[in-house]
């Protein structure tokens, strides 16, 4: 007797499963269950339980397990708390718990929990969880978590946690935490944290933490930490920490901190601490600190201690050489030294000194004036 109860059971199901499945509209729907909790077959507004369908057109609610076998239609008001399982692609409003679909997963406004998709998952607002994309997988407004993607990953505000992505990374405003990116990792205004690219990575405003761009890498104000740039490194106002750029590594205002440069170490105004210069290490006001160049170090002041084939020579157009040093105080070592005013020494093969008597102006080997 119990054998054939549970097979009518069955059949019943079975038989209500296919109607609900091939009839349209709202109302197709079967539900079994006691006081809201069971199961539900076909396009039912919610369940607390397991519910099955083929395409979900006006869900409301569903607090357990929701199952869309084709593409959903238009589900403004759909809450998913538990699992949305696609076989194309689960959509809700919102969804808290688990998305998983073949294709893509998505939500108009947040996804709270661990979204999975074959091509892309993404928020129209903000993902706090997981989120993984074979293409791509984003928030129209901030991710907070894991994502990873095989292209793209981003979020048009902000995007705090960790971030794996194939091509590109970027937050439409702030990006912290570790961001990988192939290509390229950017944020429209901070980025803060760790950030590697094979390419580049910038931020439209400050940067801090360490950054490290295979091309390059740049912040739009300010730069603090440890920056790598394969060719060059940069900020447009200040840099402070250590920087290295096989080509150059500048700051428009401030440097401070250690810069190792392949060819050019500058700031628009100051250098404090220590900068290496293959090339050339140029300041727009003053150095103070130590700085070293195979060719020249030039600033109208400087404080401290360089070393250079030409000490207070800096260049022009065409790499016609010009006098650029006004007051140098500290230990200048070189083939060629140069100041209008001198407080301290000059040691190399010729040093001139401005501010000596008209014999110590010109004197080979040392030149002092203290």
């Amino acid at each position: 007797m119990r054998r054939d109860t549970l097979t009518a059971f069955s059949l019943s199901a079975t038989a209500a499963l296919a109607l609900s499945l091939a009839v349209p509209g709202p109302a197709a729907a079967v539900d079994l269950a006691v006081g809201g909790y069971g199961l539900s077959l076909g396009n039912s507004e919610g369940i607390n339980g397991l519910r099955i369908n083929l395409i979900d057109e006006g869900l409301q609610r569903v607090n357990g397990v929701n199952v869309t076998l084709w593409n959903p239609g238009g589900n403004p008001d759909a809450v998913v708390t538990g699992a949305a399982l696609g076989l194309l692609a689960p959509a809700a409003r919102t969804i808290n718990g688990l998305a998983l679909g073949g294709i893509g997963a998505g939500t108009t406004e947040d996804i709270n929990g661990i979204v999975l998709a074959g091509i892309g998952a993404g928020a129209g607002g903000s993902i706090t969880g997981a989120a993984f994309g074979l293409i791509g997988a984003g928030a129209g407004e901030d991710v907070t978590g894991l994502v990873l993607a095989g292209v793209g990953a981003g979020a048009g505000r902000n995007i705090r946690g960790i971030v794996l992505s194939g091509v590109g990374a970027g937050a439409g405003e702030d990006m912290e935490g570790l961001t990988v990116g192939l290509i390229g990792a950017g944020a429209g205004r901070d980025l803060r944290g760790l950030a590697l690219a094979v390419i580049g990575a910038g931020a439209g405003e400050d940067m801090t933490g360490i950054v490290a761009g295979g091309i390059g890498a740049g912040a739009g104000q300010d730069m603090t930490g440890i920056v790598f740039g394969g060719v060059g490194a940069g900020a447009g106002r200040d840099f402070t920490g250590l920087g290295a750029g096989f080509v150059g590594v500048g700051a428009g205002r401030r440097l401070r901190g250690a810069v190792l440069s392949g060819l050019v170490a500058g700031a628009g105004e100051d250098i404090l601490g220590a900068a290496v210069g293959l090339g050339t290490v140029r300041a727009g006001e003053r150095i103070t600190g130590a700085a070293a160049s195979l060719v020249s170090v030039a600033s109208p002041e400087v404080r401290g201690v360089t070393l250079a084939a030409l000490n207070g020579i800096g260049f022009e157009n065409r790499l016609r050489l010009r006098k650029v040093n006004e007051r140098y105080t500290g230990i200048a070592l070189g083939l060629f030294n140069h100041t209008e005013q001198l407080h301290g020494v000059q040691i190399g093969l010729v040093n001139h000194a401005a501010n000596n008597p008209g014999w110590a102006r010109w004197l080979p080997l040392v030149n002092a004036h203290l």
